[in-house]
C-alpha cells in the first residue's frame, strides 16, 4: 500500500513539473531566443535536480530560468523546491513576490497564499515605502521593497535613490509587519562647492569661470593651428598618391611590370597614410567647431594684452609648411 502511495506521489510530482514547463514557456515568446534557450535549460536543471531530490540546487536553477525568462510556473517550483530544502525564509519572500508580480494569475496566487500563511506569524513582514529606489537588504540588492527577516535580529536597509542613500536598521519579532518609509534625499545644490581659503575668501570652480565663463580663445587657436595643419598635409598627401598613381599607369603602359608592382605596393601606403590623415583631420576640424562655441571671445583685458613680466606663455604665430613624406606645424611663443 505504501509502495502505491509513494508511485502516485512521484507521478503527481513529476506531472507537476512538466505542466509547469509547458505553462512556464508561453509566456517566453517575448524574450529573445537565446534567453528563451538559457531559460528552458535553466528549468530543464531544476526539474532534474529536484527529482534527484537536491533541492537547493533545484530552487536555484528555478530562480536562473524566472530570472532569465519571468513566468509565474518557474517562481512557483522555485518556492516548492526552498520548502523541500528547508529554506522557509526565502520560500515565504519568493511568495511575495509571486502575489505582487502576477496579481491576476490564480495559479500563482492559490501557490503562494499558504506560504505567506505559515510565514506570517514565525517571521517579520517587512514592506518597504519608496518611490523610484531600490532596496539593498544586508548587503545584497533586493528584486522586491517586500520581504521577510528574521525575528530578533538587526538588519540594515539601504534605499537608493538617483540623488543618494537613505539607510535604517531594522528589528521585530515574530509576527510584526514593519513598513519603514525612505525618501529621496534632496539633490546637492552646488556639485562642486567653492574651496574656502585662509581668508575665508571662495576660490572659483572649475564650473564656475570667474572671467567671461568661458575658455580661453588660446585653447581655440591652438585647436584651428592644428586642424589647419592636419588640413595642409592631406593635401600633400592625396597630391602626393595622386603622382604616383599617375606614375604607377605610365609602368604600366611602358610594360615595365617590376617598377609598377613597387609603385603599387608603394600607393597602397599612400592610400592608406591619406584615409588616415581625412579621419584626423575630421576629428580635429569637429573638436576645433564645439572648441569655438565654449570659447570665451570677450576676454579680459590681462588676456588680451598680457604684460611683458607676467609669468605664463602666449601664442603669437603659426606657421605651416608640406615637407616630403609629412607636413609640420610650427607655433611660435614666448614664456
Amino acid at each position: 500500500m505504501l509502495t502505491h502511495l509513494q508511485g502516485r506521489s512521484l507521478c503527481a510530482l513529476l506531472c507537476a513539473l512538466v505542466l509547469g514547463s509547458a505553462l512556464w514557456s508561453a509566456p517566453l515568446r517575448a524574450q529573445t531566443a537565446q534567453e528563451r534557450s538559457s531559460a528552458a535549460e535553466a528549468y530543464d536543471r531544476g526539474t532534474s535536480a529536484y527529482l534527484a531530490q537536491d533541492f537547493g540546487a533545484a530552487a536555484r536553477w528555478f530562480e536562473t530560468a524566472h530570472r532569465l525568462a519571468p513566468a509565474p510556473s518557474a517562481l512557483i517550483q522555485a518556492i516548492r523546491a526552498h520548502q523541500r530544502a528547508g529554506h522557509g525564509l526565502r520560500a515565504a519572500t519568493l511568495a511575495l513576490r509571486l502575489q505582487r508580480l502576477y496579481p491576476d494569475d490564480a495559479s500563482a496566487q492559490e501557490a503562494a497564499a499558504p506560504v505567506l500563511e505559515a510565514a506570517a506569524g514565525r517571521y517579520v513582514r517587512v514592506e518597504v515605502q519608496c518611490q523610484d529606489c531600490h532596496v539593498d537588504l544586508d548587503g545584497t540588492l533586493l528584486e522586491t521593497p517586500a520581504f521577510f527577516l528574521d525575528p530578533g535580529e538587526d538588519h540594515a536597509v539601504v534605499a537608493h535613490f538617483t540623488t543618494g542613500d537613505q539607510h535604517q536598521t531594522l528589528r521585530g519579532a515574530a509576527g510584526d509587519v514593519l513598513t519603514p518609509e525612505f525618501e529621496a534625499p534632496a539633490a546637492s545644490a552646488q556639485a562642486n562647492p567653492p574651496i574656502v581659503g585662509p581668508d575665508g575668501s571662495a576660490s572659483p570652480t572649475m564650473d564656475a569661470p570667474s572671467d567671461g565663463g568661458g575658455l580661453p580663445k588660446g585653447v581655440f587657436l591652438t585647436s584651428l593651428v592644428l586642424t589647419a595643419g592636419a588640413g595642409a598635409t592631406l593635401i600633400w598627401s592625396g597630391l602626393d598618391t595622386n603622382h604616383d598613381a599617375s606614375a604607377f599607369e605610365a609602368s604600366i603602359t611602358a610594360g615595365d611590370f617590376d617598377t609598377a608592382r613597387v609603385q603599387y605596393a608603394h600607393g597602397q601606403d599612400e592610400e592608406r597614410r591619406t584615409n588616415l590623415l581625412i579621419g584626423v583631420t575630421a576629428g580635429l576640424g569637429l573638436t576645433t567647431a564645439l572648441l569655438a562655441a565654449f570659447t570665451d571671445w570677450g576676454g579680459s583685458s590681462e588676456e588680451q594684452a598680457p604684460a611683458d613680466d607676467a609669468p605664463g606663455a602666449s601664442l603669437t604665430g603659426a606657421t605651416l609648411a608640406p615637407l616630403p613624406g609629412g607636413g609640420a606645424v610650427g607655433v611660435a611663443g614666448r614664456f
